[in-house]
């Protein structure tokens, strides 16, 4: 007795191995369900910071500290968020695909395989947007720190 695990959302149906509709890319977003619609939203979050503090850190001059400094560390914030929704997610679908294998008795290791490849789908996307929000959060603070000296300097320097 063969058992088939069926996931099914927006735009793409898989089933095993086998998918139609969509790109590669949103294939495997839509296998992460609801948790990487959330991801994906909290990836184009971080970008859009990212891109907003770059352009007032690197473009912009003469804007006071405050403003400069406000908002850089949001990006390292909503980080770490995506990484915590990212296990979330997986635990998740662990928990689903355990009950699954639980109520089908005996499965195949191919099968119990591609259940755990796709519990962390989620967990990829999280740990994927930490990392990047972490290495733009880190070269943002160093120009922050930077300006910052140069501009303590200056006062000292004219008095």
């Amino acid at each position: 007795m063969e058992y088939y695990i069926e996931y099914q959302y927006i735009g793409s149906r898989c089933v095993d191995d086998r998918c139609v509709g969509g790109t590669t890319i949103t294939r495997i977003f839509f296998l992460g369900g609801p948790y990487a619609v959330v991801l994906g939203v909290l990836a184009v979050a971080v970008f859009a910071l990212s891109v907003k503090k770059s352009i007032d850190l690197f473009v912009r001059t003469g804007l006071e500290w405050a403003r400069l400094a406000r908002g850089v560390d949001a990006i390292l914030f909503w980080g770490c968020i995506a990484a915590v929704l990212g296990f979330l997610g997986q635990f998740s679908a662990s928990y689903k695909s355990l009950m699954v294998i639980s109520q089908a008795g005996m499965l195949s290791p191919q099968l119990i395989a591609e259940g755990i490849a796709v519990s962390l789908i989620t967990t990829i996307f999280g740990l994927g947007i930490l990392v990047i929000s972490a290495i733009v959060w880190f070269a943002l603070k160093s120009r922050l720190d930077n300006l910052t000296s140069h501009e303590k300097e200056g006062r000292t320097a004219g008095v």
